[in-house]
C-alpha cells in the first residue's frame, strides 16, 4: 500500500473522528434547546389549563346561581374566552423559538472557551513569550498561570524565583470542578428576560380571558346575585397567582437546565487544568484528554500538538526537574 493511500486512510479516519464528536456536541446542544422549548410549551398549556379551569368555575358560579338565560351561552363564554387577536399566537410562537436560539447561543459560547484557548496555547508555543490571555472563561485563571510561569521558565531557567512562584500559583490551583459564575449569571439574565417576556405572552391569555368574562357577565346573564363580580375579582386573583408561580418555578428550571447543561464545560476544563498542573510540576508528557460529547473535544489535538512545541522548546533551555520518563533518562533533558 503506498504512502499517499495510507495517508487517505488516515485522513478519512480522522474526518470520521471529528464527525462522531461533532455529532455528540450536536446531540447535546439539541438535547438542551429541546428541554427550554418543552419549558417553555410547558408553561403555555399549564397557564391555558389554568385559564380553562377558572373559566368553568365561573360558568359553574352563574349556574348554582341561576345566572345563566340558556344553557347554550356556556359554549359561548367558553369559545369567546379563547378567542384572540392574532398577533397573540405569533408571539407565543416567537418566544418558544427565541428560547431554542438562546439555548444554541449558550451551547456555542461553551465552545468557544476551548476554541480561544487553543489558539492562545498555539500562540505561546510559537515564542513561550507572556501574553494576558482573555475571554476564555473557566479556563482563564488556569491558562495565564500557566502561560505565565512557562514564559519565566524560558528566560530564566530553573531559577529560585521561578520554584517560588509556581509553588505559590499551584497552591492557589483549582482542586476540583468550578463554576465560571459570570457565565451562569449571563445566562441567568438572559434565560430569565426572555422568561419574563414568555411568562407575560401566557399570562395575556390568562387576563384576556377573565376580562372577556367580566363583560360577557354583564351582557349574557341574569346577574341576581350581588356577590357575583367579589367572586370574579377573588377566583381572578387566586388563579392569577398560581399562574405567576408556576411560570417563575419554569424560569428556574430553565436557568437549572443551564446549570446542568455548563457542568460538562466544567468538567472538561478540569481536566485540562489538571494536565496543566501536572505540565508545571514537571510531567512535561502530560496532555490532554476529554471524553466522547465534551466540550472542546475536537480542539485537542491541536492543543496537544502545541504542548509539544513547549516540551520542546523547555527541554532545550536546559536542565527542568521532572516527573516521568526523563528521571530514568536525565540524559534526554
Amino acid at each position: 500500500m503506498d504512502s499517499n493511500r495510507i495517508k487517505d486512510i488516515m485522513m478519512i479516519k480522522t474526518l470520521r473522528e471529528i464527525q462522531l464528536k461533532l455529532d455528540d456536541r450536536f446531540k447535546a446542544y439539541a438535547r438542551f434547546a429541546l428541554t427550554l422549548a418543552l419549558l417553555s410549551i410547558g408553561a403555555l398549556v399549564g397557564v391555558i389549563l389554568l385559564t380553562a379551569y377558572t373559566i368553568r368555575m365561573d360558568i359553574a358560579f352563574m349556574e348554582a346561581n341561576s345566572m345563566l338565560k340558556h344553557d347554550l351561552i356556556r359554549g359561548d363564554i367558553m369559545r369567546e374566552a379563547f378567542t384572540y387577536d392574532s398577533f397573540l399566537p405569533a408571539l407565543i410562537i416567537l418566544g418558544i423559538l427565541a428560547n431554542t436560539a438562546i439555548a444554541g447561543l449558550f451551547g456555542i459560547s461553551q465552545e468557544h472557551y476551548f476554541s480561544r484557548f487553543r489558539k492562545e496555547l498555539e500562540a505561546f508555543a510559537e515564542t513561550l513569550q507572556f501574553h494576558k490571555p482573555r475571554q476564555l472563561g473557566p479556563l482563564q485563571d488556569s491558562a495565564e498561570d500557566f502561560i505565565h510561569l512557562l514564559s519565566i521558565r524560558k528566560q530564566e531557567g530553573d531559577s529560585e524565583r521561578f520554584r517560588d512562584l509556581r509553588t505559590k500559583l499551584l497552591s492557589l490551583w483549582p482542586k476540583g470542578i468550578r463554576v465560571y459564575i459570570l457565565d451562569q449569571v449571563q445566562f441567568a439574565v438572559i434565560a430569565g428576560g426572555l422568561a419574563a417576556y414568555y411568562s407575560a405572552l401566557c399570562m395575556m391569555i390568562f387576563w384576556h380571558a377573565n376580562s372577556k368574562i367580566v363583560i360577557l357577565t354583564s351582557q349574557m346573564t341574569q346577574i341576581k346575585n350581588v356577590n357575583a363580580s367579589s367572586f370574579f375579582d377573588f377566583q381572578f386573583g387566586i388563579s392569577e397567582t398560581i399562574g405567576w408561580t408556576f411560570t417563575i418555578i419554569v424560569t428556574i428550571t430553565s436557568c437549572l437546565a443551564g446549570a446542568k447543561f455548563s457542568r460538562k464545560t466544567y468538567m472538561a476544563s478540569y481536566a485540562i487544568r489538571r494536565q496543566l498542573k501536572l505540565f508545571l510540576e514537571g510531567n512535561l508528557s502530560a496532555r490532554i484528554s476529554l471524553r466522547s460529547g465534551d466540550p472542546g473535544l475536537t480542539e485537542i489535538k491541536a492543543m496537544n500538538s502545541a504542548l509539544d512545541k513547549i516540551e520542546r522548546s523547555i527541554r532545550n533551555t536546559g536542565s527542568f526537574v521532572v516527573k516521568d520518563k526523563e528521571e530514568e533518562n536525565p540524559e534526554a533533558v
